[in-house]
């Protein structure tokens, strides 16, 4: 009998949203976009420039997703970066709102002027919160680090913050 009672309750859970329709979300297929500062210290100076990424997803379960993107960078001092990146991500809903943390790998080209490309593949990391606007459209805010880039001739980490939209199918 407590088992029975424990499926009914879980599959109630699942069809209604664990805490509003935020967390209905929280389930499959996902897509958005986003763009914002990215930056890169190297040292000497601070390099910045707009960065923008196109990504999708899959909630496998409410809480744990993968997710997959294409960023551009953009051009740091004639340094052109771009990349995938694919990541492990967490959320935490809070009603209208999902806290979610990420980490993964980002194969990266660094194209010099046209004259050199490199490519390599490095770790990383970021944070972000999506604020429910309608049932299945949410805007996202992230901030994100992606460690060991090539940038000329030394190895950096980058960043990129970036606001934009997520729709949830």
């Amino acid at each position: 009998m407590k088992r029975y009672l424990i499926n009914w309750a879980l599959m109630l859970m699942l069809a209604f949203g664990l805490t509003s329709n935020a967390t209905a979300g929280l389930l499959g297929i996902y897509a958005g976009i986003g763009a914002g500062p990215s930056e890169t210290v190297d040292y000497t100076t601070n390099v910045d420039d707009t960065g923008v990424k196109i990504y999708a997803g899959y909630r496998i379960l409410g809480p744990l997703a993968v997710e997959f993107a294409t960023v551009d960078m953009a051009d740091f001092s004639g340094t052109t970066i771009n990349g995938y990146s694919l990541d492990a991500v967490g959320y935490v809903p809070l009603g209208v709102v999902n806290v979610f943390a990420k980490a993964g790998l980002f194969s990266w080209t660094a194209d010099y002027s046209g004259t050199l490309e490199e490519t390599g593949t490095s770790a990383k990391y970021g944070v972000g919160v999506e604020y429910n606007l309608f049932t299945a459209v949410d805007f996202r805010l992230e901030y994100e680090t992606y460690t060991d880039v090539m940038d000329g001739a030394t190895m950096t980490d980058m960043t990129l913050i970036s606001a934009g939209i997520n729709i949830s199918f």
